[in-house]
């Protein structure tokens, strides 16, 4: 937004014939505008004006009017809306108006395992995708491109940027592009489509789970946390906070 705002400010400020006058209380809105944004980045909130909703135990939670994400001195993140609060883990939200848009409230790591390509996202990064799992994400301020694979937050919680079928105890369940996956070993899954049309909770005990990409890019045990590619196997880290932001 400061970079944006920086760029406008160039442009009217130096057009030939501006009156010099202009400029001051330009700079002024400036300095307003920049500790605005410093205020806000420092209090981790995050004020969203559209509908959105989200997923939780298998059931929809849709909020309407202004919604504020908020982090705390403790890194909680909290979803306040009207006389509702509540806690937010690493599930994202989606923009009811825009099936291609997600917000990820909790840092995560983005891997891309054609390209090899790892890094953290930060609190509330913007994820806007195609069906085929090609867009753009806001880190920190940074719009920065990314070309399917997944989100990952080190513990249970996976989000596809591309479509993938998620197979266990000789079930199938197809799963479109943001849609994402929960997964407890030896204990639960947990599959919500990003329409909110596929939504499946149940027990899995020992099964194995897999997500398997379209083009057969990836298959990753989900309940190991055990990327396959035609590279090899590799273990996924625990630790977001290990990698340095994506770019």
């Amino acid at each position: 937004m400061i970079r944006d705002f920086k760029l406008w400010l160039q442009r009217y400020m130096f057009k030939p014939g501006r009156p010099i006058l202009t400029v001051a209380p330009l700079l002024i809105l400036a300095a307003v505008v920049a500790v605005i944004v410093l205020i806000v980045t420092r209090l981790g909130i995050y004020g969203i004006d559209e509908s959105i909703y989200r997923f939780e135990s298998g059931a929809r939670y849709d909020y309407t009017g202004s919604t504020e994400i908020r982090r705390d001195d403790d890194d909680m993140v909290w979803l306040k809306n009207k006389d509702e609060r509540v806690p937010l883990e690493a599930a994202p939200i989606y923009y009811g108006d825009d099936a291609g848009a997600i917000l990820l409230p909790q840092q995560m790591i983005y891997v891309d395992p054609a390209a090899g390509r790892m890094g953290r996202t930060g609190y509330n990064t913007l994820v806007r995708v195609d069906g085929a799992g090609k867009g753009t994400a806001l880190v920190n301020g940074d719009e920065v491109d990314i070309d399917k694979g997944f989100f990952y937050d080190g513990s249970n919680t996976y989000v596809f940027l591309e479509p993938v079928t998620i197979t266990r105890n000789g079930e199938t369940t197809e799963l479109a592009s943001l849609s994402y996956a929960v997964v407890y070993y030896n204990l639960r899954l947990e599959l919500y489509s990003a329409d909110g049309e596929t939504v499946v909770v149940e027990q899995t005990g020992d099964a194995r789970v897999r997500a398997i990409s379209k083009d057969g890019g990836f298959n990753i045990d989900l309940g190991t946390d055990v990327l396959i590619t035609d590279r090899g196997e590799s273990l996924l880290t625990s630790r977001p906070d290990l990698f340095n932001y994506l770019t």
